[in-house]
C-alpha cells in the first residue's frame, strides 16, 4: 500500500504526506476487501497501473478490479495488461469506464481478452457520461474478434464510445461466427446508432439462439422505424430478453404501439424502461 500511494502521487504530481497517506490506507481498508479492489476516482495513471498490476499478479484471491473515473490513459491500461492482467486467473470482473482510453488502448485490451481464462464482464463505458474513453469504430473489429473467440465473456458495457452503426456490424459480427453467443448483458447506450440498421446489425443477438437476457439500447437515434422492426423480434417470439431499455430513443407513441402490441404474447419479458420518449398521442386534426 505505501508503494501504491507514492505512485499515485506521482500520477498527481503532489508531494506524500504522513497524513494523506494515512487517509488512503485508511480508504484502502474499506474498499479492498470481499474479493474486490475498489479504486474510482483516486486520480490513478500509469504509475499506479504500474503497482496494481503486481498486486494481481501475484495474488489469485481477488475477483473484481474496479478503476473506475481514473487517470490510467493508454500508457497506463498497457501497464495493468502486461504487469498483472495477463498472467491473472482470478478476476471475472473488469471496470476501467472513464480512463482516457483511445482505440488504440482498446485494441490492445480486446487481444488479451481473447484468451483470458476468467474475465466474464468487462465495463469500458464511459461513466455520467463523463467522455474519458474514446474506442470509436476503429476498435470495434477487434471487439467483435474478441466475442468471436472469448467464450466466458457475458456481460459488456461500452456505453458512451461514440461507435455508429458501422462499429456496431464490425462487433456484432463475432456473433454470426461464434459457435456459441454467451453474451447476456450488453449496454450500448449513448452511441450514435441510429434507426434501421441499427437493429438489423443486433439481428444475430435478438433470435431465439442468443443467450442475451439484457439490452440496453437508451440514448440513441432508433426511432420509430427501429422500433418497428425490433418488435418484429418479439411478435415472432424470437426474442428472450428479459429487460430492455430504450429510454430517450426518440419513438412516438406510433412505434411503442407497435411494441406494446407485440408483447402481449411475449413470455420473455419483465422490465422494460421507456423514459424520455413520446407517449402523447398525436392531436387530431380536424376540418371546419
Amino acid at each position: 500500500m505505501k508503494e501504491l500511494y507514492a505512485s499515485k502521487c506521482r500520477d498527481l504530481q503532489i508531494r506524500p504526506t504522513r497524513d494523506q497517506e494515512r487517509r488512503f490506507f485508511e480508504y484502502c481498508q474499506k474498499t479492498i476487501a470481499d474479493r474486490k479492489i475498489v479504486m474510482r476516482e483516486q486520480g490513478l495513471g500509469e504509475a499506479s497501473a504500474v503497482v496494481l498490476g503486481k498486486i494481481i499478479a501475484g495474488n489469485e484471491k481477488f475477483s473484481h478490479l474496479d478503476l473506475g473515473r481514473n487517470n490510467l490513459g493508454n500508457q497506463g491500461l498497457l501497464q495493468l495488461l502486461q504487469r498483472g492482467l495477463r498472467v491473472n486467473c482470478s478476476i471475472v470482473h473488469l471496470d476501467i469506464g472513464s480512463n482516457d482510453i483511445t482505440d488504440e488502448g482498446a485494441i490492445r485490451l480486446f487481444k488479451v481478452l481473447e484468451n483470458h481464462p476468467s474475465i466474464m464482464s468487462l465495463v469500458i463505458a464511459n461513466h455520467d457520461r463523463l467522455h474519458r474513453n474514446r474506442m470509436g469504430e476503429k476498435s470495434c473489429a477487434a471487439l467483435g474478434e474478441l466475442l468471436q473467440k472469448n467464450q466466458l465473456l457475458n456481460m459488456l458495457n461500452i456505453s458512451d464510445n461514440s461507435i455508429t452503426n458501422e462499429g456496431l456490424k464490425s462487433i456484432t459480427s463475432g456473433f454470426d461466427l461464434a459457435p456459441s453467443k454467451e453474451i447476456v448483458s450488453l449496454n450500448l447506450s449513448h452511441n450514435d446508432l441510429e434507426g434501421v440498421p441499427a437493429i438489423e446489425n443486433l439481428g444475430s443477438l435478438l433470435d431465439n439462439s442468443s443467450s442475451i437476457v439484457s439490452l440496453n439500447l437508451s440514448e440513441n437515434k432508433i426511432g420509430d422505424d427501429g422500433v418497428e422492426l425490433l418488435s418484429k423480434y418479439f411478435n415472432e417470439g424470437k426474442s428472450r430478453l428479459s429487460k430492455l431499455f430504450i429510454s430517450s430513443i426518440g419513438a412516438s407513441v406510433n412505434g411503442l404501439k407497435t411494441l406494446f402490441n407485440a408483447l402481449r404474447l411475449n413470455q420473455h419479458l419483465t422490465y422494460l424502461c421507456l423514459d424520455g420518449n413520446s407517449l402523447k398521442t398525436p392531436p387530431r386534426i380536424t376540418r371546419e
